[in-house]
């Protein structure tokens, strides 16, 4: 974490929880996670860290404490109908469909009685696709084990040619996306990393099966993409297929009775028109959109914006007070809402 991070964390933990839910215009806190686990996942560690059992129940039991927990068509039916939220609520939130979410994480929640929404993208249900980003994690894993021959360095290199010298295959692999994510495969084939023995062995994410136990145990579930592209990198058009036909997908395997959508990666790059075609109301509107511009507002109906919560080193206690208190900075700045392009 940067030290600017570090101070902010540091600086807003002694003030009163109290003064900053009066003063902040959030109706809803939403953290979203990827996971709870309490082991190294090789695929899944080298990109980010996540908040084993111990630190997530911790941070449960701080909202519980300070705000009311609300599901999903709670906060759809505020959006659309305005029926009013209890004061100061949160909403639970896991995006990817990862199977630790639902073996480790539902069961937690379940206990204490919190609702959930768990976000999911077809081309990953039952382990039909792994996740680009989880081959970089494997690579990013071994090549951490590993001296590489100079042989071996240079086919990397080839594969990289416009790579900042001096040459890092751990940072020349960091830097495959979606545009590009064939580059992993063939990294992959590099190292003798068989990436479907591992989705076959491993099974990341959750199956159709686990997905309809959630729902039959109160849970709800919403789409993420088909396959999860960084949405600044592919053209309106593709923005609009991936958002309308994953929820699409999710309606017709789950039949759930709503439409809500959350953005993988980051809603950065959407413009107004997206969200004028996708808009409540509309023939392809969706109910709720979730974006991650972090305290921020929308001025588009049935949008709202997440944060983070599973970074291991930041207690939900602290990541809310900075989400709070930055939103009523950014209130006293008049810069509260999302600014958008045409």
């Amino acid at each position: 974490m940067s030290p600017v991070k570090q101070f902010v964390f540091s600086a807003v933990a002694s003030v009163d929880i109290g003064w900053l839910k009066r003063n902040s215009p959030l109706e809803v806190l939403i953290p979203y996670h990827h996971l709870v686990c309490d082991e190294y996942l090789p695929h899944i560690r080298p990109l980010y860290a996540y908040k084993n059992t111990r630190q997530f129940e911790q941070d449960l039991d701080f909202l519980l404490k300070h705000f009311n927990p609300v599901s999903l068509t709670e906060l759809i039916d505020h959006q659309a109908k305005k029926i009013p939220l209890p004061q100061k609520s949160f909403l639970i939130t896991f995006d990817d469909g990862l199977r630790q979410a639902y073996q480790v994480a539902a069961p937690i929640l379940q206990r204490k009685g919190i609702p959930a929404a768990f976000f999911v993208n077809p081309a990953f249900v039952d382990n039909k696709t792994l996740f680009y980003d989880f081959k970089k994690g494997l690579i990013l894993d071994k090549l951490s084990g590993m001296t590489l021959k100079k042989n071996l360095r240079e086919a990397l290199k080839s594969l990289f040619p416009d790579a900042k010298e001096p040459f890092s295959p751990q940072a020349a692999v960091r830097s495959i996306h979606y545009l590009n994510q064939s580059l992993a495969d063939s990294v992959g084939e590099l190292l003798d990393i068989d990436f479907a023995a591992f989705s076959a062995k491993y099974r990341p994410f959750m199956t159709s099966d686990e997905i309809r136990d959630l729902i039959s145990k109160g849970f709800q579930i919403g789409s993420h993409s088909m396959d999860h592209p960084l949405y600044a990198l592919i053209p309106p058009d593709e923005q609009l297929r991936q958002t309308l036909e994953s929820t699409q997908w999710v309606n017709r395997h789950f039949q759930p009775g709503y439409k809500a959508f959350a953005f993988p990666h980051t809603d950065q790059g959407v413009s107004h028109g997206f969200f004028n075609q996708v808009e409540a109301g509309t023939k392809s509107g969706l109910d709720l959109l979730l974006g991650n511009r972090t305290a921020m507002l929308e001025n588009h109906p049935g949008v709202l914006h997440r944060f983070i919560g599973e970074n291991p080193s930041v207690s939900a206690e602290r990541m809310t007070k900075a989400v709070l208190m930055y939103s009523i900075l950014r209130k006293a700045w008049g810069n509260s809402y999302v600014k958008r392009g045409q």
